[in-house]
């Protein structure tokens, strides 16, 4: 028998923490969703492991939480964090079979475009680089590169390390007609550039030497990779209308 939710949670918590790389963030949240899971089932329907715990009972779980008007954007973060979990016990061989993939996401309401007040920024902008484990210092990094040189996201994703002079503090840029253009960074920055460069060559043996930014598999970032990237760090910021890493939101 494998055990409760609650059971096998911490063994899965140091999967996100450590191989996954997640944000402290993500974890508790992920952490705080699953054990509200293991309290409503324990509440209805007893001490019940989960290799026992059918399709019909999650979803229970979801259509509770819709009928307390839990916003959407909530009880998809959820769902999420259950799939990641079963997932896991699947890969593990905890599981034979995923109850989980059953569940669907539900449908959002598109909002109008809105911009991340000068005020928000700053805030974000607070934390110290240094403090940052490899995934936060690239989403910090890609935040305050954005927010400081006005980027467009492919320019950000094609900045090569050739092109970031430190000593001259200066990025250079390839834009749209593949026109150059050259924008000074301010001291901060230059440092925090450096600080990743030095923590890129720790993490990697092997890594895309030609790019500024790379992932956590060490290859260059696509665009895809940092919309999802500053959205995870402005969903922290229950203020902000929409989540865009595009330049205009950072108005």
């Amino acid at each position: 028998m494998p055990g409760t939710v609650k059971d096998l949670l911490p063994s899965f918590l140091e999967y996100l923490k450590f191989e996954k790389r997640y944000s402290v963030h993500t974890v508790i949240s992920y952490q705080t969703d699953l054990i509200q899971l293991d309290t409503y089932i324990q509440n209805v329907f007893g001490n019940m492991p989960l290799d026992e715990i059918p399709a019909p009972v999650l979803r229970s779980w979801l259509a509770k939480m819709k009928d307390e008007n839990i916003n959407t954007r909530s009880i998809n973060r959820k769902i999420s964090a259950v799939k990641s979990f079963y997932r896991y016990q699947l890969r593990k061989g905890i599981l034979e079979k995923n109850p989980a993939a059953l569940l669907k996401l539900m449908k959002t309401s598109k909002r109008l475009p809105g911009f991340l007040k000068e005020e928000d920024t700053e805030k974000i902008m607070q934390q110290p680089a240094e403090e940052r484990d490899w995934k936060d210092m690239t989403r910090f990094l890609l935040m305050e590169v954005l927010y400081n040189c006005g980027l467009r996201v492919s320019e950000l994703v094609g900045i090569k390390e050739k092109h970031a002079d430190l000593r001259l503090r200066q990025i250079k840029v390839l834009g749209k007609g593949n026109k150059e253009r050259v924008i000074p960074v301010k001291p901060e920055l230059a440092e925090h550039i450096q600080s990743y460069l030095s923590m890129k060559r720790k993490m990697f043996e092997h890594f895309d030497a030609e790019y500024l930014f790379v992932n956590d598999r060490g290859l260059k970032l696509n665009t895809q990779y940092v919309y999802r990237e500053v959205k995870h760090e402005l969903a922290q910021y229950k203020n902000v209308a929409k989540k865009s890493p595009h330049q205009r939101a950072f108005r």
